[in-house]
């Protein structure tokens, strides 16, 4: 089995203890394969308990180290286990990937209440909730790094997929909050927003068109935290952005724009 890293050493995160929600399989289990094959401990976190097992079994023949916990993400009972887990194992947390996710497709009009509060339940709430977890113990070990996994159609929005658009945009207005009043205390957030993936769930049509990846609005003044201090540099949001071949671009999108500084995201 052949890991891949991105430096000869492929140690960049020795040390560090992560967890990664929905690393059952397919993006999540990529997330936790690729931070471990860098270091880390990999605390990799579904409720899809078979499939999680065999992944962390797979990942652990590689020699990697990577443990398997069951965690229902709207749970914060799960939540408070998930986090002693993690600081157990090597004394500290620094990272928490908030990546699981679901998905449906049904037309606005039929929407379901049910089908939307399960939605944003997952997607939405469950990221609160590791972050009010992960946060106390992050700042034992002098502060820690969050990623929130959102998506494209947060923000430009697609047909058929009212709730998951809602609940994605709503995570990214949920990091930049984040940034703004965990920043000061060395909580580095960022959100990556993924185009068209392979959804284990997904049922969209094929060839449906994404909506523009630079609709973030007008500019804004300088953001300041709750006490009115400006926000230093580690405080801005870095929304990234996956195309279905699986090919990068960033754009950066400042929360606190200096004078002069152009708002509109230009990929790097």
């Amino acid at each position: 089995m052949r890991i891949h890293t991105t430096n000869p050493a492929g140690r960049r995160l020795q040390g560090k203890s992560i967890i990664v929600t929905g690393a059952a399989r397919g993006q999540g289990a990529s997330h936790a394969e690729r931070l471990a094959a860098e270091g880390a401990h990999v605390l990799a976190c579904d409720i899809l308990d078979a499939e999680g097992k065999a992944t962390a079994d797979r990942l652990q023949r590689a020699g990697l180290e990577v443990e398997y916990l069951h965690l229902d993400v709207t749970s914060p009972d799960d939540w408070a286990q998930a986090v002693h887990h993690a600081q157990a194992a090597t004394g500290r947390l620094d990272v928490l990937v908030n990546n699981a996710g679901i998905i449906h497709v049904t037309p606005l009009l039929e929407e379901q209440i049910k089908d939307w509060d399960a939605t944003l339940a997952v997607n939405t709430t469950g990221p609160l909730l590791g972050i009010q977890a992960a946060v106390p113990v992050m700042r034992q070990s002098g502060g820690g790094s969050i990623v929130n996994v959102a998506s494209v159609f947060g923000i430009a929005g697609a047909v058929g997929y009212v709730a998951y658009c809602a609940s994605k945009g709503a995570l990214i207005a949920l990091t930049k909050t984040a940034a703004l009043e965990l920043a000061p205390r060395r909580h580095p957030r960022q959100c990556h927003l993924p185009g068209r993936g392979q959804h284990p769930d997904e049922r969209a049509r094929e060839g449906r068109r994404r909506g523009p990846a630079d609709a973030h609005g007008p500019p804004r003044p300088r953001q300041r935290d709750l006490r009115g201090r400006r926000l230093p540099r580690i405080g801005r949001l870095q929304l990234h952005h996956r195309n279905r071949n699986d090919h990068r671009r960033r754009f950066p999108c400042p929360l606190n724009p200096g004078p002069g500084r152009a708002r509109t995201p230009r990929p790097s």
